[in-house]
């Protein structure tokens, strides 16, 4: 399990994580690039659960752009500090909350609950020493007819810079953390008998410099160009 030192670098870098990933213009990216192509998939799902929720921002963003409206909204995160948060924002919305929570537990399963939907935004790559346990919890908390949804940094583009910055720099996990290749989120779905349909590869250049910036260290200025 990842729970001790993952809880205790995102403990550290919650404020850093918020304002490098979640500013207008990583959210504006999001919306035009990722939330135009994942709408569909929110279409009558009523029990919703995301995994690493952060602050919130997501489920703001869905709100916002009205993929979600009265559904049960759970959220999860390793982060107290992200919790915290989460439950701030979404205060007046009684079908949506978070709680402090390792995915990566075995045998996870939410008590009378099961979910048409899970949401793994760029959360998956920090698992990665837990797949297994990761998978089997995906397949024990999702309806019949659920889905999930991964959207994580792919291996195959300038994996080697990455690479090297999770080793020098101390924002970031590089025994559990790491860019994926699709090809192993295929291989565990089989595995705990999960269906990957559809899977596309969008962002390059502009993925990496605007929602990477906490590794390239972008100044805001550059990303607004």
């Amino acid at each position: 399990m990842t729970n001790s030192i993952q809880q205790k670098l995102f403990e550290k870098i919650h404020e850093r994580y918020q304002y490098h990933y979640y500013d207008k213009y990583s959210n504006f990216y999001r919306k035009l690039i990722i939330l135009e192509i994942i709408r569909k998939f929110f279409k009558n799902k009523k029990n919703i659960l995301e995994i690493g929720c952060g602050g919130g921002s997501n489920y703001l963003t869905f709100k916002r752009e009205k993929l979600i409206g009265n559904n049960n909204y759970l959220a999860l995160d390793i982060s107290s500090k992200a919790v915290k948060d989460f439950n701030l924002i979404c205060k007046n919305d009684e079908n949506a909350s978070a709680f402090q929570c390792d995915f990566t537990q075995k045998n996870l399963k939410f008590e009378k609950k099961k979910f048409d939907l899970i949401l793994f935004m760029g959360v998956l790559h920090h698992m990665t020493n837990d797949m297994d346990e990761v998978f089997n919890n995906i397949a024990n908390n999702l309806n019949e007819n659920g889905l999930v949804i991964f959207f994580e940094p792919n291996a195959h583009f300038l994996n080697w810079l990455r690479k090297i910055w999770y080793k020098i720099s101390d924002d970031f996990d590089d025994v559990n953390e790491r860019a994926l290749y699709p090809e192993e989120i295929d291989y565990h779905s089989k595995k705990h008998s999960l269906k990957l349909n559809y899977c596309k590869y969008i962002g390059n250049i502009g993925f990496f410099v605007i929602l990477q910036s906490m590794i390239l260290r972008t100044p805001k200025w550059l990303k607004s160009i």
